[in-house]
């Protein structure tokens, strides 16, 4: 069974029961968790504003639909500390249930932080038994994106991706082919 737990933005936790064809409408700060899939993968549909994530549970699948969830993921501002912070996450283990549920009812922890864990908590999972993802910003939702066209389950990708605003970018410096292989050979 599937279910869905949304930690609303005033830290309110609702559990759901997910059923195929479900439909939501996420408000700005809200974070969804999907806890009991097997597998999962999704896409954007209509203009790209929402996703449609397809859950697998003992061999059924099951899509739902989160209305303007992708928007609200683009617009987060991972530098403003007391912003809103929209979230998705999906986790396929026993293991990542269990992060999940000590993370969201920790009253310590704020929206932010609580994205932070859990980033860190999938990373720190194996290859072999991944716990899932947590989707909070473009970066990761790209990549999310890249592996379903590939054909990969969102499930067999890493999608733990900081982005960072304001960084500084080291300039391509243009060079002729010939320069770059001379230099790059051993002249030992």
């Amino acid at each position: 069974m599937i279910k869905l737990i949304i930690r609303h933005t005033n830290a309110e936790i609702e559990e759901r029961v997910v059923e195929n064809g479900m439909k939501f409408q996420p408000l700005d700060g809200e974070q969804f968790y999907f806890v009991g899939a097997d597998g999962y993968t999704f896409t954007l549909s209509g203009d790209e504003s929402s996703i449609n994530l397809f859950l697998s549970d003992a061999g059924q699948r099951i899509q739902v639909n989160l209305e303007n969830m992708a928007d609200m993921i683009k617009n987060n501002n991972p530098t403003d500390a007391f912003a809103l912070t929209t979230a998705l996450g999906v986790s396929t283990t026993a293991e990542g249930e269990a992060e999940i549920a000590k993370a969201i009812t920790n009253p310590d922890f704020n929206s932010s932080e609580i994205i932070d864990i859990l980033k860190e908590d999938f990373s720190n999972s194996t290859m072999a038994e991944n716990d899932g993802a947590i989707i909070d910003n473009f970066g990761a939702l790209a990549e999310a994106l890249d592996a379903a066209a590939a054909g990969e389950t969102a499930s067999d990708a890493t999608l733990f991706i900081d982005e960072t605003r304001g960084q500084e970018l080291t300039p391509v410096v243009p060079t002729e082919r010939g320069s770059r292989l001379e230099s790059d050979t051993d002249t030992d």
